[in-house]
């Protein structure tokens, strides 16, 4: 966690490219999941069927009554069926509800688009993390 408060002191929240990034690192990894499974080279590689999208996460309880979110991921590269990851609640820096929130405000893919797709000057992108070429 220290290092994604690092990160974090090194991001503009405010700004919609770093919102969905910070957002895809903390999802990541508080639901231990591969980053793979939430992101995408670009938006044309994007498929609604494969890819996680808004639309795919839902507030559930776990067996304790504890409040948890799920992400229920359409396909993985293990499970063609798909899959789903949880969190559950976090506080501190880098705390990922806070996180998800934020992206979801500034950037507000819509709920049939990629999960972390961003507000960019030329249109929605979505780049993975492969964000050489993009510019804020």
């Amino acid at each position: 966690m220290e290092t994604i408060t690092l990160i974090a002191g090194k991001l503009n929240l405010t700004k919609p490219l770093d919102a969905a990034v910070f957002a895809c690192l903390t999802t990541t990894f508080y639901s231990a999941a591969q980053l793979g499974e939430f992101t995408i080279p670009s938006l044309k590689t994007f498929d609604a069927t494969k890819h996680v999208k808004p639309s795919d996460i839902q507030l559930n309880e776990d067996r304790n009554g504890h409040q948890v979110t799920v992400f229920a991921l359409p396909q993985t590269k293990n499970s063609l069926n798909g899959k789903d990851v949880y969190w559950a609640t976090q506080t501190g820096p880098s705390d990922h509800q806070a996180a998800l929130a934020n992206h979801l405000s500034i950037n507000n893919p819509p709920n049939d688009q990629h999960l972390f797709a961003w507000k960019h000057p030329q249109g929605l992108f979505s780049r993975g993390w492969n964000f050489s070429n993009a510019s804020t």
